[in-house]
C-alpha cells in the first residue's frame, strides 16, 4: 500500500505544475500517515478517506474545494498565494485546520465545521474564513473570521454542552441597525460587526472580538468605555468589559452571554471612542449654471485620508470627479463640498468614496441627476387664462424663439428671448388669445420641441 501512496503523491505532484483539477469519482484513501498537496480545485465525487494524514490545498491561482460528496478533513491546510479558495460544498474537519495562506470563502449553504475537539490556527492578515463557519464541541475556541481584506477573529469560552455548534461570520460593514441603543451605549460602529449563534439554546459563553487595527476600527481609547455590544432585535445593549488586550492591535471580552447575533464594538463614551467614520449627508444637486454641487458632511472620522467624488452613466465603470482630503481623525461635525464642472448629459449617477490610510474604503448611498440633452422645457399652469410660465433649462447663452400655433398649424404669435446658460423662467401674456387648445413651438437651430396647453 505505501507504494500506491507515492504513485498517488507523484501524480497529484505533475498535475500541480499545470494547475490541474483533482476529481475523484470513485474511492480514494491514503494510509501510513502519508501527507498529499493538491494544487489545483479539488472535487470529491466519491469516497475520500485521508486517515491521519495532512491535506494541503496549495495552489498560486483560484482554488475550489467540491464535488458531490461532504469531505471530513483530518488536517486541512491552505497554503493558496493567490486568488483564494472557495469552498463548494460543505466540509468537516475532524483535526487541525491550518491557515498559512489564501482567503477561504464559505457560505450558509457550503460551510466549513470543525468537529468537537478539532482545532484552528487564528489565520493572518491574507489567510482567514470569509464568510460563515461552524465550530462543534465544548472547547473554547477562536474563529479566524474576515471579510475582503479585513481579518477579524472572534473568540468564545467553551460551552457547556459538547452538543452545541456554534456558527460564526464576520462583517466588514455596518449592521442595519446602528442608532437604537439601551444605556449605557452613546453609540456603536458603523464599520464592522459580527454573528453569532448556537445550537443549544441558552449555553452562556463570552465572546471576544479582534481588532488588528485599532484606527481603522475607530477605536481610540483602551478604557472601560469600550464596549461589546448586542443588538437584541430591538436595540443594541452593553455585554460589557471584563477583559482587554489594549494597542493597536488588541481584543475586548464580554461578560457571559447566552442570547446571541449580532456583536459589534460599542462605547460609553462617543467622544473618547467614536467608533464610526460617520457620513451624516451626501448630496448631488443641478445648479443654475447647469453644474451638479456636491455636498456631504461626517460627524466623526477615524483614520480618514481622503473621499474620492465618483460618477457613472451605467452603474459599472465609474470616473472620478475629484478628491478631497479628509480631516484624518475628528470628532465633531465636518462639511465638505466639490462642484463638478463637466457633468454627462441624460441620467447620470454619484457616489462618494471614503479611504482609510490603510488602504480600506467605503461608499456612500447613490445619488442621481439627470440633465437632458442642451435644453428641457416646461410650462405651467395648464390649463391657463392669461399668464403662461415657460420654464427653460439651456447649457449654453443662446437667442430664443416661441411660437404659439394653433390647431389649424397657424402661427398666433411669435416670441424672440434672450436664453442664459442654466434655468429661465419667462412669463408670456396669452391673454389676448381666444380659448381653445395650443401648441407652444420651443426652438434653436434645427431643434424644436411642442408643448401642448389649453386657453381658458
Amino acid at each position: 500500500m505505501k507504494k500506491i501512496t507515492t504513485l498517488i503523491s507523484l501524480v497529484l505532484s505533475i498535475g500541480a505544475l499545470a494547475q490541474s483539477q483533482f476529481t475523484n469519482n470513485g474511492n480514494f484513501t491514503i494510509h501510513n500517515g502519508a501527507n498529499i498537496s493538491f494544487f489545483g480545485s479539488f472535487i470529491n465525487n466519491g469516497s475520500f478517506v485521508d486517515s491521519a494524514v495532512v491535506v494541503s490545498i496549495s495552489g498560486n491561482a483560484a482554488q475550489n474545494i467540491g464535488g458531490t460528496n461532504t469531505v471530513t478533513f483530518n488536517n486541512l491546510t491552505l497554503n493558496n498565494t493567490s486568488g483564494g479558495i472557495t469552498l463548494a460544498t460543505p466540509e468537516n474537519i475532524r483535526g487541525t485546520l491550518t491557515l498559512t495562506g489564501g482567503i477561504l470563502k464559505t457560505t450558509a449553504t457550503n460551510i466549513l465545521t470543525l468537529n468537537a475537539g478539532a482545532t484552528s490556527t487564528s489565520g493572518n492578515a491574507t489567510s482567514f474564513v470569509d464568510g460563515p463557519m461552524a465550530k462543534k464541541g465544548n472547547t473554547a475556541f477562536v474563529f479566524p473570521l474576515g471579510n475582503g481584506s479585513t481579518w477579524a477573529r472572534l473568540g468564545v469560552t467553551a460551552p457547556a454542552t459538547i452538543t452545541n455548534t456554534l456558527t460564526a461570520q464576520y462583517f466588514h460593514s455596518a449592521y442595519t441597525n446602528t442608532t437604537s441603543l439601551n444605556a449605557p451605549l452613546a453609540n456603536v460602529s458603523t464599520i464592522e460587526f459580527w454573528t453569532l449563534s448556537e445550537s443549544v439554546a441558552g449555553d452562556a459563553v463570552n465572546t471576544t472580538l479582534y481588532w488588528q487595527n485599532a484606527l481603522a476600527s475607530g477605536i481610540q481609547t483602551y478604557d472601560t468605555t469600550l464596549r461589546i455590544a448586542h443588538f437584541n432585535g430591538t436595540a443594541w445593549e452593553d455585554k460589557g468589559h471584563t477583559a482587554m488586550t489594549a494597542g493597536s492591535a488588541g481584543n475586548i471580552t464580554s461578560i457571559p452571554v447566552s442570547s446571541f447575533s449580532p456583536f459589534a464594538f460599542g462605547s460609553t463614551n462617543a467622544v473618547s471612542n467614536p467608533l464610526p467614520i460617520e457620513l451624516l449627508s451626501f448630496q448631488a444637486q443641478l445648479n443654475s449654471q447647469g453644474m451638479v454641487d456636491l455636498t456631504w458632511s461626517t460627524a466623526s472620522e477615524i483614520n480618514n485620508k481622503e473621499f474620492t467624488i465618483e460618477k457613472t452613466v451605467n452603474g459599472i465603470d465609474y470616473d472620478t470627479v475629484t478628491k478631497i482630503a479628509g480631516a484624518g481623525n475628528s470628532t465633531k461635525i465636518l462639511y465638505y463640498k466639490a462642484v463638478d464642472e463637466t457633468p454627462y448629459t441624460g441620467t447620470s449617477y454619484y457616489r462618494l468614496k471614503q479611504t482609510n490610510f490603510d488602504g480600506q474604503s467605503t461608499y456612500s448611498e447613490i445619488q442621481t441627476i439627470n440633465i437632458n440633452p442642451k435644453y428641457s422645457f416646461s410650462i405651467y399652469p395648464n390649463p391657463v387664462h392669461s399668464t403662461l410660465f415657460l420654464n427653460y433649462y439651456s447649457q449654453i447663452t443662446t437667442v430664443e424663439e416661441l411660437e404659439i400655433i394653433d390647431m389649424a398649424g397657424h402661427i398666433a404669435g411669435i416670441y424672440t428671448t434672450g436664453l442664459q446658460k442654466g434655468n429661465n423662467t419667462f412669463q408670456l401674456n396669452i391673454d389676448w388669445l381666444a380659448n381653445g387648445i395650443y401648441f407652444l413651438k420651443c426652438s434653436n437651430a434645427n431643434e424644436f420641441t411642442y408643448l401642448k396647453f389649453i386657453k381658458q
